[in-house]
């Protein structure tokens, strides 16, 4: 047998039909392991803030703080973020207020934030969903981000 791996292109070859086998073995179809969303919370601080980085995070909440979201916004492209679902009782929501990244440009060329604040009403569950589009358009929206609020 040694011979016969001694001859040049036998082991490569040998090498490959083990990776070729191997490679066999692992399957794409195997489940994949559910990715536990965030829970974000800020115990014994005024307010919380979030990102579209935590979209889909659980947000725990005390009656006494503030819920601030800050949205991404680029300025040139018409589309602005909405709060187009929330069910009423558990947060109210002031904003969207428009913060520029840039000085000296206006609200229609620059890119910033849209922040929006959320004060607790009642305790209780809400689900947040912001979309971002150009308003009165029926296109789908650019972006979704939606965050599971819990008011305690």
């Amino acid at each position: 047998m040694n011979a016969v791996l001694s001859v040049p292109g036998v082991r490569k070859g040998v090498w490959m039909a083990a990776f070729v086998a191997l490679a066999g073995c692992a399957s794409g179809d195997k489940p994949k392991p559910m990715v536990a969303q965030p829970q974000v919370r800020a115990v014994g601080q005024q307010s919380l803030t979030v990102t579209e980085a935590q979209a889909g995070a659980e947000i725990e909440l005390g009656l006494e703080q503030e819920l601030v979201v800050r949205l991404t916004s680029v300025g040139t492209n018409g589309r602005e973020w909405s709060l187009v679902d929330m069910a009423p009782g558990v947060l109210v929501a002031s904003g969207p207020k428009f913060q520029r990244a840039l000085v000296g440009t206006t609200d229609d060329d620059s890119s910033g934030l849209s922040i929006w604040r959320l004060r607790p009403s009642a305790a209780g569950n809400v689900s947040l969903r912001f979309e971002y589009r150009r308003p009165r358009n029926t296109e789908a929206a650019a972006a979704i981000v939606t965050y599971a609020v819990t008011v305690r």
